[in-house]
């Protein structure tokens, strides 16, 4: 089974999400996970999640090509398998339209 973990809380802005510290199974550092990024209509923005293991220097876990869906549906952007960190957070690095959240799927 699936467990799908939302990073923070929706975003509408360039802006990032909490940061979240991965301290509970499934979601302890060093899992093997994928990355959602899951968009609304009309989402057109650039996104990226970051990871620490300090929760002081973060850096990118995956940074997906940027959206623009205009008078486009939802849709669902998933990174390849990636290892969690202890802390991370969801980062909109631009944004005109739309909103995003960011989750962590794994087996659990």
């Amino acid at each position: 089974m699936l467990t799908k973990t939302q990073i923070g809380a929706d975003m509408s802005s360039a802006a990032s999400t909490a940061v979240v510290t991965n301290s509970v199974s499934p979601n302890l550092p060093g899992t093997s996970c994928l990355l959602v990024a899951q968009y609304t209509s009309n989402a057109t923005m650039n996104v990226k999640v970051e990871g620490s293991d300090d929760n002081s220097t973060f850096t990118d876990l995956w940074d997906p090509a940027d959206v623009d869906m205009a008078g486009v549906n939802a849709t669902n952007q998933i990174s390849q398998t990636i290892t969690l960190p202890k802390y991370i957070k969801g980062t909109v690095t631009a944004y005109t339209d739309g909103t995003v959240s960011f989750h962590i799927m794994n087996a659990g």
